[in-house]
Order: structure tokens, then sequence, then C-alpha cells
């Protein structure tokens, strides 16, 4: 009896095997047909038609505001360093008059009455004595300790 249920087993396990090749070549021959796509109604193509020409209006309209933000920030900057140009220009005329009203004969004085106020504190510091520092106080403290 166990040849007889062993040949079953064989057989249903052979039939199961062959149910399983033909699941397998469906589903292959299933994969390998091409999606058939639902035809777009008129409405629909028109709708989609009428969504391209606005997407493409906005772009250029984001476009074109882009490149006016752009202008406007290339024509701040420029008027700022325009005016930190005229700053630094007259500041450099203002001392340009000052340097020029500033006769070169003056400056020769200048120099020698400098050299007889340091030569004055030499001498001033030279008459004044060197004080010691006077010594440090020691320190007493409150509290006794006992050894």
């Amino acid at each position: 009896m166990t040849e007889l249920e062993n040949k079953k087993d064989l057989e249903l396990l052979e039939s199961k095997n062959e149910d399983t090749k033909n699941e397998e070549e469906e589903d292959e021959e299933i994969e390998k047909k091409p999606k058939v796509k639902k035809e777009r109604t008129e409405k629909q193509k028109q709708q989609f038609e009428e969504a391209k020409k606005k997407k493409a209006e906005n772009a250029l309209k984001r476009r074109q505001q882009k490149e006016e933000e752009e202008k406007q920030r290339q024509k701040e900057l420029e008027e700022k360093i325009v005016k930190k140009a005229i700053i630094l220009k007259k500041k450099q005329i203002k001392s340009q008059k000052i340097l020029d009203k500033i006769p070169d004969e003056e400056e020769e004085p200048k120099v020698d009455k400098v050299v007889e106020k340091v030569i004055q504190r030499l001498r001033q510091v030279e008459k004044k004595p060197i004080e010691k520092p006077a010594p440090p106080e020691v320190y007493k403290s409150k509290f006794k300790f006992y050894n």
C-alpha cells in the first residue's frame, strides 16, 4: 500500500506543478500584452490644451517678473555705489582743500616747538625723585589657628 500511496502523491505533485506552470505562463502572457489606454473625449482634450496654454502663460509671467525684480535690484545697487562714490570724492576734495590751506613754511617751526616741549618734559622728569612704593601691609587674620 505504501507504493500506491507514493504513486498517488507523485501524481498529485505533478498535477500541482503543471497547474503552477500554467499559471506562470498565463501571468507572462498578461504582462506581455500592452496596456490599452482609454481614449480621451474631445472635451478632455480641449481642457488639456487650455491647461497647457495657461501653464505657459504663467511661466512667462513669472519669468518676466523675475527679470524686472533683477533689474530693480541692479538699479538700486548702482545707485548705492554712485552715492558712496560721491561721498568718498567729497571727503577727498575736503582733505585736499585742508592740505592746500596749510602753508609749507609753518611746518618747520612746529617741529622745533614740539622738540622744545619734549626736552622740557624730560627735564621735569629728571628733577622729580623716584618714589619707592610703600611696603605691603602684613595681612592679619581675624581668626586664630592652633597647631
